[in-house]
């Protein structure tokens, strides 16, 4: 069985390979996508979790996530006003799509504190 972790780097490491395609476009402007939520939102979107979109201050209180204290590979890394994907095993973050907007958990926490991390709910 694939899991979320699996389907997610998947398409990440697709994405980021045909982002510097010329006419690749997002679906939301740079502007609309201040806080990541637009981006992790087309994430999930594409690799089949849907869930309505959400802005980064009100994922805590999505019913789509659940605080979980050892982020995995496809969990959402939170802070008050950001979010971003954790790619892989690597402690890198995805908030954008090509590889060099990753940036190391460690960078991050520097700016902006530790965050706490949230994983998709997966309904039957």
């Amino acid at each position: 069985m694939r899991t979320i972790a699996t389907i997610l780097a998947v398409l990440l490491l697709s994405l980021s390979a045909s982002a510097a395609q010329p006419g690749r476009t997002l679906p939301f402007t740079q502007a609309q996508n201040q806080d990541g939520s637009k981006f992790v939102w087309f994430i999930f979107g594409n690799a089949g979790f849907n869930y309505a979109y959400v802005p980064a201050k009100d994922l805590p209180s999505s019913p789509n996530f659940r605080e979980v204290s050892e982020p995995q590979p496809g969990d959402v890394a939170w802070w008050p006003g950001f979010i971003a994907i954790v790619k892989l095993h690597d402690g890198k973050l995805v908030s954008y799509l090509t590889a060099e907007s990753e940036r190391a958990l460690e960078e991050i926490e520097g700016l902006f504190g530790k965050p706490k991390f949230y994983r998709y709910v997966v309904r039957n």
